[in-house]
């Protein structure tokens, strides 16, 4: 077996090896789906695999709980990102999570000439809370922990 096997396999063992995280980071597609416009970038089940493969070693690493996010009422939660389709802001109106639970949009498309391979980046929120006060959508109650 040559060198670049065996670091393969060894970082396969590795990733598999790794203890069962805190919480769940959950992959949507929606954005790269052609049924919704997108360009299929993630279709092959290859791709998917490497994307849920860098999940499951964030998920073993992190040990944050995260509390739930409930929109209901005069509580709302609006999800803020960068549509992975067009690189425009979206936003999702009234968007719940579960508990120890972050969401990632996938999808890809042309960069053009930029010189970049990708990017990424956090989101953002708004929130319509009554009365005011310290949201659980602001914090969720995380404490940082990386195992």
């Amino acid at each position: 077996m040559g060198k670049l096997q065996a670091l393969g396999v060894g970082l396969i063992a590795a990733i598999a090896a790794q203890p069962a995280g805190a919480f769940t980071i959950d992959i949507d597609y929606f954005y790269d789906d052609s049924i919704n416009g997108g360009n299929d970038f993630f279709a092959a089940a290859s791709s998917r695999s490497a994307m849920s493969a860098a999940a499951s070693f964030f998920e073993g690493i992190i040990l944050d709980d995260l509390g739930a996010i409930t929109s209901t009422g005069a509580n709302s939660f609006d999800a803020r990102f960068t549509n992975p389709r067009t690189g425009d802001l979206e936003t999702i109106e009234d968007f719940s999570i579960a508990a120890d639970t972050i969401k990632v949009f996938a999808g890809g498309r042309d960069l053009g000439t930029s010189g970049s391979l990708g990017f990424g980046g956090a989101g953002g929120f708004a929130t319509n809370r009554r009365p005011c006060s310290p949201t659980s959508s602001n914090a969720r109650d995380a404490t940082q922990h990386f195992g």
